[in-house]
C-alpha cells in the first residue's frame, strides 16, 4: 500500500493506493473561498489530474466531515469536474471559450458521504435506515457534536452551503456519482454482522459511527432545523 499526504492547511487529504492499483480519496483539504483560503488547487489539483491523464481513477471518495478544512477541497473538486463537463459540451457545440483553470480530476466511482434531509419529517426513520438525502448536509463519520463545544451549530452553519452545494453536485441532475452505494444508500455506519467491504486488495472495516452516535447526531440536526438560524440558513441554501 502507498500512503500520499497533500499539503492541505490545518485540514486533511489523503491518497491511499493499493498494490493493485485501487485508488482511495480522503477529504479534499482547506478551501475557504470567503476568506480566500485554497490549498487544493495548488497542491492537489496537478497530482490529480495526472492521475486523470494516465487513466487512473478514484475507487472510493470519503468525506470525513463537514468542515470546511476538511470537505472544502472536495467541493472545489467536484466544482472542477462539473466546469469540465460544461467546457466539453460547449465546445462540442462549436463554441470557443477557454479551459477551467484547475485541472481535471479523475472519475469517481463512489463517494462514501453522511448527510440528513432538510426537513424534520424526513428524519424521523429509524437511523438503521435512513437514505443519505441528496441534499444538503454532510455530517461527520462518528462525529461527536459534544466535542466541539458551543461553536458546533455556528460551524454547521459556517458549512451548510458548501455541504449542499456537494450533497447536489453528486446528484443525478448533476455528476450521477454514487452516494454510499456499498451500504445500499443508507447512512455509514456499524450494523450487526456488517463485514468488511473489499475494494481491489484493500479491506475497509467500518468501526464509527454508531447507531446511537447518528440518533444523537440526528437529533442536534433536527434542533438546529428547526431554529431560527437553521431555517435561514435553508432558505439561502435553496435560493
Amino acid at each position: 500500500m502507498r500512503l500520499r499526504v497533500f499539503h492541505s492547511g490545518k485540514g486533511d487529504c489523503l491518497l491511499l493506493t493499493s498494490t493493485d492499483g485501487k485508488n482511495i480519496l480522503i477529504d479534499g483539504g482547506h478551501v475557504n473561498p470567503r476568506n480566500r483560503i485554497d490549498h487544493y488547487s495548488p497542491n492537489v489539483a496537478p497530482f490529480l489530474g495526472q492521475m486523470r491523464d494516465n487513466g487512473e481513477k478514484l475507487d472510493l471518495l470519503c468525506v470525513s466531515h463537514f468542515d470546511q478544512d476538511h470537505i472544502g477541497g472536495v467541493l472545489r473538486m467536484l466544482d472542477d469536474e462539473f466546469a469540465w463537463r460544461v467546457f466539453d459540451f460547449q465546445t462540442s457545440q462549436g463554441l470557443a471559450v477557454e479551459e477551467p483553470e484547475n485541472s481535471r480530476p479523475p472519475s469517481i466511482d463512489e463517494i462514501w458521504h453522511n448527510s440528513f434531509h432538510e426537513l424534520v419529517s424526513k428524519n424521523r426513520r429509524r437511523i438503521a435506515d435512513a437514505i443519505a438525502a441528496a441534499a444538503p448536509q454532510s455530517l461527520a463519520l462518528g462525529l461527536d457534536p459534544i466535542g466541539h463545544g458551543t461553536n458546533f451549530f455556528d460551524g454547521l452553519a459556517t458549512s451548510m452551503k458548501e455541504s449542499a452545494q456537494l450533497s447536489r453536485r453528486i446528484g443525478a441532475s448533476q455528476l450521477g456519482i454514487p452516494l454510499n452505494r456499498t451500504f445500499n444508500n443508507r447512512l455509514v455506519q456499524t450494523r450487526p454482522g456488517q463485514q468488511p467491504t473489499q475494494i481491489g486488495n484493500f479491506r475497509v472495516t467500518v468501526i464509527g459511527p454508531t447507531g446511537k452516535q447518528l440518533i444523537r447526531l440526528r437529533k442536534k440536526w433536527n434542533a438546529w432545523l428547526r431554529s431560527d438560524k437553521g431555517k435561514r440558513q435553508i432558505r439561502e441554501v435553496r435560493n
